[in-house]
């Protein structure tokens, strides 16, 4: 709930502020449309589709570079830490929400700023 106040509250401050309604229109629409990318971009790296292709990196790089055994202690230990794990979810999905609304709210501003206009 408060992330809707947020959003609303900053859209309503800027379009008070901002004088030039075309550059309303264009500034919505653009943070709109980079928000909903970036959430595209999240939503596929999560879905591992990307897999093999990062793993491939991680082989050739496996390779190159010697392996750390402090750091591959502290990777086992991180990946064994549930309640890390817990909060890498907690802010993946906190930051989804924000992401998505964001999105939303953003592009709707622009599309009834564009229908005044009209």
């Amino acid at each position: 709930m408060k992330t809707h106040f947020l959003i609303i509250l900053t859209w309503i401050s800027i379009v008070i502020f901002t004088k030039d309604t075309l550059l309303l229109i264009e500034i919505a629409f653009l943070v709109g449309l980079i928000s909903i990318v970036i959430l595209a971009v999240m939503f596929l790296v999560n879905s591992e589709l990307f897999h093999l292709f990062f793993k491939g990196f991680w082989i050739i790089g496996k390779y190159i570079t010697p392996e750390n055994r402090g750091l591959n202690r502290t990777n086992e230990l991180i990946k064994k830490d549930q309640s890390f794990q817990r909060f890498k979810e907690n802010l993946q999905q906190h930051f989804r929400k924000m992401l998505i609304w964001t999105g939303i709210y953003s592009i709707t501003v622009s599309i009834l700023f564009t229908a005044l206009l009209v």
